[in-house]
């Protein structure tokens, strides 16, 4: 084999295992400093103080509504 091709091969797998390395330095030696900085980063939690008016329409003497007020949570 020639020697350049010997010093591309070697190459390639010396990258190859630093990366192996620093992923698994990230996904298991750190992850619960990435699991708590990414916590504190999605979690919001608001509080609405009041509710909003309900909206209805007047149709022939009947009121309908189009707009109320519904319980929703937003799952991310």
């Amino acid at each position: 084999m020639p020697v350049r091709l010997k010093i591309l091969t070697i190459s390639v797998f010396i990258f190859g295992i630093l990366i192996i390395g620093r992923l698994f330095e990230l996904q298991i030696l750190k992850h619960s400093a990435y699991l708590n900085k990414n916590y504190n980063q999605s979690s919001d939690e608001r509080l609405i103080p009041a509710e909003r008016g309900k909206i209805f329409i007047n149709d022939q003497g009947k009121l309908y509504p189009i707009a109320i007020n519904i319980q929703k949570y937003n799952l991310i």
